[in-house]
């Protein structure tokens, strides 16, 4: 943890920059400053025609800009092209980092597409500086735990394989880097990891989703035995938590937004099972798990807790049942007051 003062930094946000507004979180995120009232300056690499309106639709405390992540030092001069300077961004504006780019998925082991995540996290630290923000809300990744148990291992000995690899450690370089370049800045940095994120308009292929997706089409289930923990968090309690962090967040905290169950995987499955029965079979330990195991202890929110009161509202049997619904029926439950 970087060296954290005990002072209270609680205001409210005037404006919110949030790379990678397009994505699952970062779209979640962007209408929940919406839905308060909070001007939002959205950046993402689609042209706006291309924007999913699902995710993303204008609105009038809406500026969206569309560029890439080399292009970030350009963002002064779009942003005066659109009208917005000191007076508009406010005395405390906050920049949430949630872009991360890759040319064929975050697990395609490409190392220098990597590495450049990590410039453009320094070059968002550089902008969030230049534009006055408060802070810089770095976003993470919950594979940096397991990349941290990985790396010490003796391969010659350890049958371990992990295909976030690569991924996570650029991750890991980027939080280093900017805690490196922290004490010459006056924006304060804040870094945020948090445990497995789920909800509706999520596209990604993870665990938790391609199981629901096999139940419902009747598919067999074949699993490792599960035992290893995890930990699952509602999306809009996770977008929550990042506006509650801009708010009353320790400068140079590092924070982990987890549901404080955290539990071993079989049990999520059940859940799953239980919620949603499936006349398919079932098979625990049809497959070898060759990855680490991380503690309990790892996916603890409770330093978030103590520095800002907040804890999770949405349980995994309510995540998972309006998972069902998206899945079945395209109906988005939102849960932004």
């Amino acid at each position: 943890m970087l060296n954290q003062t005990s002072t209270s930094h609680s205001a409210p946000i005037s404006c919110a920059l949030i790379t990678g507004a397009t994505g699952f979180i970062g779209s979640w995120l962007t209408k929940l400053f919406l839905h308060h009232n909070i001007r939002v300056v959205a950046f993402g690499r689609k042209p706006w025609e291309q924007v999913d309106p699902q995710r993303l639709a204008a609105h009038k405390l809406l500026t969206y800009i569309p560029l890439s992540q080399e292009q970030l030092s350009s963002v002064p001069k779009y942003l005066e092209a659109a009208g917005i300077g000191a007076v508009q961004l406010g005395s405390n504006a906050v920049f949430y980092n949630l872009a991360w780019g890759s040319s064929g998925g975050l697990s395609d082991l490409d190392v220098a597409g990597q590495m450049g995540n990590v410039l453009a996290s320094q070059q968002a630290f550089l902008l969030a500086e230049a534009l006055g923000c408060k802070r810089l809300v770095q976003i993470g990744t919950m594979e940096e735990a397991f990349t941290e148990a990985y790396l010490p291992l003796d391969f010659h000995h350890a049958p371990y394989y992990n295909r976030h690899i690569i991924y996570a450690e650029a991750k890991r370089c980027a939080r280093m880097t900017l805690k490196a370049m922290c004490s010459s800045m006056h924006c304060e940095l804040i870094i945020v990891n948090q445990s497995h994120i789920m909800g509706p308009l999520d596209h990604r292929d993870s665990f938790i989703t391609a199981t629901m997706k096999r139940i419902l089409k009747g598919e067999p289930l074949r699993f490792t035995p599960c035992e290893q923990y995890f930990d699952v968090v509602s999306v809009f309690d996770c977008v929550r938590a990042l506006k509650i962090i801009g708010e009353r967040g320790q400068p140079q905290a590092e924070y982990w937004i987890g549901s404080g169950h955290a539990r071993p995987l079989k049990e999520y499955v059940n859940i799953l099972l239980q919620l949603h029965a499936t006349a398919a079979p079932v098979e625990f330990g049809a497959l070898s798990y060759q990855d680490v195991r991380l503690d309990k202890s790892v996916f603890s929110p409770e330093l978030l807790q103590r520095d800002t009161g907040f804890t999770c509202e949405l349980d995994f049997p309510q995540i998972t049942a309006e998972l069902y619904t998206w899945l079945q029926t395209g109906q988005v439950i939102t849960h932004l007051d």
